[in-house]
């Protein structure tokens, strides 16, 4: 293998070696030529939230239009995006099908569209359409940790040598009359972002519970909920029931329970929203629900915008009453509560092409 020979030639005991294999790792990949069959490399974007900014339609380029034209407009996207799909472009695939499945939102708000001749084809389509975005997000999440990983190393590499330059050079200018130093003035390091965070431990969430304004969102089915849930903070039940692909958040409140509604509304004043299922893991494998959950407050929701964007509880409610058992309302017995996990939704890291959604 050619990699593997790039990495032979290049143990040499240097203190970069690290970045010698990456420089030449990354050429062989650049100058390599990719079989048809591989995926094409990032380029439209450098993570996922920046993807999916790519994927709102603004209101204003659609009020007003034609139904024919949007049922159009609709059918010409999902094409683009089948296409994008074969030819393995999968960040322009998930941006078109996103698009699309807003595109179907839309028409869904207009009574006529039912009467449509071709309203049955392209809801057909707006499941196919939902279950290809999820496979496609599970892998560009993936990709986009490798490619965060990567540049990292490249940047603690360069931000070494840029400070062993600094510690211990000082260019000195010679000219025949005398002699100037110039130190070379310190460069203002880059600032590194603050890191977004899309999980939380029980342990943190114990933490900053006392001090914080924390919405907790619990999906498990309300028979659940009704016998045992965390009793700190403002615990709502959002049954799983309620959460399907596509959902919006104007949908939910129409079918959410009285007695979760007012701390709902306080959703955008929240400084966290917790989302909390029987035990998933973290942000890159959790119920399909979960994802319908963070995708309808984060991507369908016209009138609140969160702070941060909602986290997952890591271990779900099992790890939770595991280490905190006095902060439930009810302290379970494991053994009595049955086979949950036989009841809970396909991961989103494992949606095939082969599962059937319902969009409507």
């Amino acid at each position: 293998m050619k990699l593997r020979k790039i990495k032979e030639n290049t143990k040499q005991p240097s203190k970069i070696t690290e970045f010698n294999v990456f420089s030449e790792v990354i050429g062989f990949l650049k100058n390599s030529k990719m079989p048809a069959s591989c995926v094409k490399q990032l380029y439209v974007a450098k993570c996922m939230k920046e993807l999916d900014s790519q994927t709102k339609i603004e209101l204003n380029t659609v009020k007003g239009k034609a139904l024919n034209s949007l049922v159009t407009s609709a059918q010409k996207v999902f094409k683009a995006a089948e296409a994008s799909f074969i030819d393995k472009d999968e960040e322009k695939a998930y941006v078109q099908y996103a698009r699309f499945i807003e595109l179907v939102l839309i028409l869904k708000k207009n009574k006529d569209f039912l009467k449509h001749t071709e309203s049955k084809s392209i809801s057909r389509n707006a499941n196919t359409a939902i279950v290809k975005a999820e496979e496609l997000k599970a892998s560009l999440l993936k990709r986009y940790s490798i490619l965060e990983e990567i540049n990292c190393l490249a940047e603690n590499k360069k931000n070494d040598i840029i400070t062993s330059r600094q510690n211990n050079k000082t260019e000195v200018i010679k000219s025949p009359e005398k002699t100037l130093d110039k130190v070379i003035p310190d460069r203002e390091m880059p600032k590194v972002e603050d890191i977004v965070e899309y999980s939380i431990s029980s342990s943190k969430l114990f933490s900053i519970l006392p001090q914080s304004n924390v919405i907790l969102m619990d999906t498990r089915p309300p028979n659940d909920f009704a016998e045992s849930h965390i009793k700190l903070g403002q615990c709502i039940n959002i049954p799983q029931h309620l959460l399907v692909p596509g959902t919006t958040a104007m949908k939910l409140e129409g079918d959410l329970p009285p007695e979760s509604l007012g701390k709902w509304y306080k959703r955008g004043e929240a400084d966290y929203v917790v989302l909390i299922d029987w035990d998933s893991k973290d942000e890159t494998s959790h119920s399909l629900h979960i994802e319908s959950l963070k995708q309808a407050m984060s991507k369908w929701d016209q009138k609140c915008t969160l702070k941060k964007p909602p986290m997952i509880l890591q271990g779900g409610y099992r790890d939770w009453m595991l280490k905190y058992p006095q902060y439930t309302t009810q302290a379970l017995n494991f053994n009595s509560m049955g086979d949950f996990k036989s009841q809970s939704p396909t991961v989103i890291a494992d949606v095939s092409g082969t599962v059937q959604i319902l969009l409507l």
